[in-house]
């Protein structure tokens, strides 16, 4: 999960470093050579930058190089330069696109995490107090001629140790199969919610066909351009 933040990370990064050049009128070769320095892009930016110095365009060099570029970076490298009204207009995109961004939230699989952290504990808890304290207990209460230790089960480990199977298993299974939307070659139903990564990435195709309406591009043209600068078989 960690790994998978990052190349996320790094690619949004990427991206909006080379729009902001785009806007600017500079070179974008000069971005991917700095990607290609280190991070999970440091290959594909590499090649990027190596075709971009050969002349190669943009959008060829990057579905060439399996670089991930956005929609919206591909129509911005495709654009003259924007107007002062298209740069407003973007401007007013990206703060609705902040405000509606909870930041108040863990991830889901950090949830996950803590909970099996978290039961993780306690089997560790209760397993030290079925070993050492319950033990002593029962000695006191048959020195004292007492009945049987009430509520022994409540010190018992095996209700933890359950609980964190079931975590284990949601973790490892569950969550992936809702992440990505499938699981070994079987496809998830499409009436199952997934994950809110294959809903940002649905969110940045339709702005970037947004973007290409906006520049008067035809739905047909961005869409061509998005199957070509596309790193998944399925898009």
């Amino acid at each position: 999960d960690y790994a998978s933040r990052q190349y996320r990370n790094s690619v949004r990064t990427f991206n909006s470093a080379i729009r902001a050049v785009c806007q600017h009128q500079g070179a974008i070769g000069k971005v991917a050579l700095a990607f290609s320095r280190s991070g999970p892009l440091s290959g594909p930016c590499y090649e990027y930058a190596r075709r971009l110095m050969m002349g190669e365009d943009p959008i060829e060099a990057a579905g060439m190089a399996r670089v991930p570029l956005q929609l919206r970076t591909a129509i911005a490298l495709q654009s003259p330069t924007p107007t002062e009204k298209g740069l407003q207009s973007d401007l007013q995109r990206a703060d609705t696109e902040l405000a509606l961004v909870d930041t108040t939230m863990m991830p889901v699989y950090g949830q996950f995490i803590y909970l099996t952290a978290t039961a993780l504990i306690t089997c560790v808890v209760l397993g030290f107090m079925g070993t050492f304290v319950v033990p002593t207990m029962e000695t006191m209460f048959q020195e004292f001629n007492a009945t049987e230790l009430p509520f022994r089960w409540l010190f018992s480990a095996a209700p933890a140790i359950w609980i964190l199977f079931l975590l284990i298993l949601v973790a490892v299974l569950v969550v992936p199969l809702l992440n990505r939307g499938h699981l070994l070659g079987f496809q998830l139903p499409r009436f199952i919610p997934r994950m809110p990564r294959l809903a940002e990435r649905k969110a940045e195709i339709l702005h970037g066909l947004a973007d290409a309406i906006d520049a008067g591009w035809p739905i047909g043209r961005g869409l061509a351009i998005g199957h070509s600068i596309s790193v998944h078989a399925y898009e």
